[in-house]
């Protein structure tokens, strides 16, 4: 087995994993009716993962002023902007080609993660997992220069 050790500059803190995505509030919704609101976003299922596992890890994640649940990992709050919402509609029925079990519907967008939002740190790897556009090319670019490896959820 070969393996490579990228040189670090002395006195640089390594964490273990960086995710990039905002949190965001889901409304799920079934036959026309208010069934639940909770929070969502790829970014919290995976930092509630890793963090019941002790992995260590870096969020950056925004949200608006009307943010309204208790995280773990604090975002950058935007007062100007509103929290990215979804809502979620079950049983939508039958399509042409297929059953829809839930179509998703963006009614709000906080504002983009900017590369400037990120730590000045080095990551053993990189998560960018957007729910609704918020990571720029600039954020990836420096996600790239700061992970050793960066998945996407396109």
């Amino acid at each position: 087995m070969v393996t490579t050790t990228i040189p670090q500059p002395p006195n640089t803190q390594i964490q273990s994993v960086l995710i990039v995505g905002n949190y965001c509030h889901d409304v799920l919704l079934q036959g026309g009716a208010f069934v639940a609101e909770t929070l969502g976003g790829a970014a919290t299922f995976i930092s509630n993962v890793f963090s019941a596992l002790f992995v260590s890890f870096h969020l950056t994640s925004k949200v608006g002023f009307d943010f309204r649940y208790p995280v773990n990992h604090d975002p950058i709050v935007i007062p100007t902007s509103k929290t990215t919402v979804f809502h979620a509609y079950f049983d939508q029925g039958h399509s042409e080609n297929a059953h829809q079990d839930r179509v998703l519907k963006r009614v709000e967008v906080c504002d983009p993660i900017n590369s400037s939002d990120l730590p000045d740190k080095r990551f053993v790897f990189g998560m960018a997992v957007g729910v609704g556009g918020e990571i720029l090319p600039a954020t990836l670019e420096k996600m790239v220069a700061i992970c050793d490896a960066v998945f996407v959820d396109v």
